[in-house]
């Protein structure tokens, strides 16, 4: 938020989420980066077939061990990569490891 004077006001920090992307059908699934809005220094790198679904669970303390301490959720998406049906489940997740930020 920028402050009538100029200056950014640091107490206000949008995060992004999901609502403020329109996703379309994705044929094939989703490889994405999410990272902990708590501790952003912390980030995960998957691949599934519902994003939205995903993100829930993963907010909600479910999913893969590094991301479910209780300490790092809440979890944004940052990034994804969509429509991979051309590939198969095993070279998605060799795309995740991959994936450099």
């Amino acid at each position: 938020m920028v402050l009538s004077s100029g200056k950014e006001d640091s107490r206000h920090v949008h995060v992004p989420s999901l609502g403020d992307t329109m996703l379309q059908k994705s044929d094939g699934g989703y490889v994405y980066l999410i990272r902990s809005t708590v501790f952003p220094e912390k980030v995960y790198i998957g691949c599934t077939e519902n994003i939205l679904f995903l993100v829930h669970e993963h907010n909600n303390g479910h999913g893969a061990q590094s991301v479910t301490c209780s300490d790092c959720i809440l979890w944004c998406v940052i990034s994804f990569i969509r429509n991979l049906g051309h590939l198969t489940k095993r070279e998605r997740e060799l795309l995740t490891s991959q994936w450099e930020f």
